[in-house]
């Protein structure tokens, strides 16, 4: 958790709240199968003192290729013709939207958690 704060702090500010979607006593959705489908997915609120964004939390036992996919997505970076072609990137697009859902029903919005603030000088 360390790491992560810290790479949050350049680009949100000071880390000020992080909060999650699930309980301990909730597994992870398993990705592996279209069992994730009744599952919501786990996010996490990280809020800094200049913005916030919600985290898509990706189990560790997911494909590589399935994880690559859903984290692009999730960002929002390109991908090749090729690559949106496949069953996977449909099902990856499903899981994203299924996040986002769950992000709005769950989660404040970026935007209701915190605004920017102009940095003191």
């Amino acid at each position: 958790m360390p790491e992560l704060v810290g790479v949050l702090h350049g680009r949100l500010g000071e880390v000020i709240d992080i909060s999650v979607n699930w309980s301990l006593s909730e597994n992870m959705p398993d990705l592996n199968s279209r069992h994730w489908q009744n599952k919501h997915q786990h996010l996490m609120a990280v809020t800094g003192r200049d913005a916030s964004a919600n985290l898509l939390v990706v189990p560790s036992l997911t494909p590589g290729t399935l994880a690559s996919l859903l984290l692009r997505i999730a960002a929002g970076m390109p991908l090749s013709a090729e690559h949106q072609a496949t069953p996977l990137f449909r099902t990856a697009i499903e899981i994203v939207d299924a996040a986002r859902g769950d992000a709005a029903l769950r989660m404040p919005a970026a935007k209701d958690v915190a605004r920017p603030r102009a940095r003191r000088t």
